[in-house]
Formats: C-alpha cells, sequence, structure tokens
C-alpha cells in the first residue's frame, strides 16, 4: 500500500474532528479509496500503468488518484475548486448550509491529504477556464485529463441540485441536466478548452455523477467530442466517456 505521511502537529486537532465524524470515517476510509482508483485506472486507462505519463486531474479531492499516478511513475497535477462554491444552487436554506458545513469539513481534509502527502495541486474555477482561458494551464500538455465525479459541479450552471432534493427526499442522488443551448455551447468550449492543453493522441476521461436524463447528456456530448475530431474509446451507461484525440 501507498505510504500516508504523518499529519504535521498543527493540522492534527482539524483532521482528527473530521475523521471522528462517521460519514467521513466510511468515506475517506484510505484502503478502500486507494482501491477504487487502482480499479478505476485498471477498467478505464490501463495504459497508466506502463507510467511515464503527464496527467491532469480535475477534481482531485483528497487526492488519493494523484498518489497512485505517482506510484506508477507518472507525472500529475491535480485541480480543486476555490472553496465554498459548489452548493450555491441549492435553494432550501438548511440543506445548502448543511452542505456548505459539509463542504468545508471536506475541503479541509482534502487540504491535510494534499500536504501530507506532498501532491502538486492548483485551485482553480475550471468553469472560468472553459469560458475565459487559463494562460497557467494553456502553457502545460497532458496525456491524460481525466474528471471524475465532478464534471456536474463544475457545470453546476448547467445542472439541477434541486431536482434531486424535490424528488428523492432529501438524498442527493440524481440531479437533472439542464440541457439548453447554451449548455451544449459550454460543452463545445469545454473540449475546446482541453484540446489546447492535450498533446496528439491524448485523451479526456469524464466520469459524471448519475442524472436523471443521462442519455441525453450523454448523445450531446458524444456528439461535441465527434465534431471537435475526437474518437469515442468508452461510453457505458450514458455518464462514462472516454475521447481519443485524434489530431
Amino acid at each position: 500500500m501507498i505510504k500516508l505521511n504523518s499529519i504535521p502537529k498543527e493540522l492534527e486537532a482539524t483532521y482528527n474532528e473530521i475523521i471522528k465524524i462517521p460519514k467521513f470515517s466510511v468515506k475517506f476510509d484510505r484502503d478502500k479509496r486507494i482501491n477504487e482508483k487502482l480499479q478505476y485506472i485498471s477498467s478505464y486507462m490501463p495504459e497508466i500503468s506502463k507510467g511515464g505519463y503527464k496527467i491532469l486531474d480535475i477534481g482531485t479531492g483528497p487526492g488519493e488518484f494523484l498518489e497512485v499516478l505517482r506510484n506508477y511513475n507518472c507525472t500529475s497535477i491535480g485541480i480543486n475548486p476555490p472553496d465554498n462554491h459548489r452548493w450555491s444552487e441549492i435553494r432550501d436554506p438548511k440543506l445548502a448550509n448543511y452542505h456548505e458545513e459539509s463542504i468545508i469539513k471536506y475541503n479541509n481534509f482534502s487540504k491535510i491529504n494534499i500536504f501530507r502527502q506532498k501532491l502538486d495541486v492548483l485551485s482553480i474555477d475550471m468553469f472560468s477556464c472553459f469560458t475565459n482561458g487559463n494562460k497557467e494551464l494553456e502553457k502545460m500538455k497532458f496525456n491524460i485529463i481525466n474528471c471524475q465525479d465532478a464534471i456536474n459541479l463544475i457545470l453546476i450552471k448547467y445542472y439541477d441540485l434541486n431536482y434531486a432534493i424535490d424528488n428523492y427526499k432529501n438524498h442527493h442522488i440524481f440531479g437533472k441536466w439542464l440541457l439548453s443551448e447554451e449548455f451544449y455551447s459550454c460543452l463545445k468550449l469545454m473540449i475546446k478548452f482541453f484540446d489546447k492543453i492535450l498533446l496528439p493522441g491524448g485523451a479526456i476521461m469524464l466520469v459524471a455523477l448519475i442524472s436523471s436524463n443521462d442519455q441525453e447528456y450523454s448523445q450531446k456530448l458524444i456528439h461535441t467530442a465527434k465534431e471537435l475530431g475526437y474518437n469515442v474509446e468508452i461510453s457505458k451507461d450514458y455518464h462514462i466517456h472516454k475521447f481519443r484525440k485524434t489530431k
């Protein structure tokens, strides 16, 4: 198993406060999370195990995926969003506050693990990159861009979390994509931005949260990728996609 470094003493109190909460202790079961990342690579990106790849991981969280990549002798950079922006579209004030508190704890835990494991993670608003560009990232080139379970939250403007709240009794299981023409245009901007930082023959791996209208989302995403010159390497269950750059 990948070595876990000790926590700096000044961060121990924050870490212990978070990890004693049952839902966090279960969620952050390290062995389970590392094994999940290993299985994810084996299932969708087996080429990584050969080593030597440069990978951008968007929505890296505590960074276990980056740790696995380092173990495979790959160079990786993670991106996490600025604090407290993910749940701003929740209408119910009590539920919004609850999620804000959870996100703060999640962000704090992530920062501690990133610091203790010496991972390379940037704080960047990816939605802004799609719409306005990002000179820092555009100077870099990657073999793989990975975004697992974060694209819905990056594109929160086009994703209705309230649908889940209203229809599934406050359990955040399913949301609903808002499939407007503006959203379709944003998908094109997203892939065009990825194209700027992706090396020829590179791959984009997108895993979305399960949503009520995944099929329609998948159809448009695939159409957009093909339109921009990408081959569809994986399309599974309407929310797991891998696109390969042809040029």
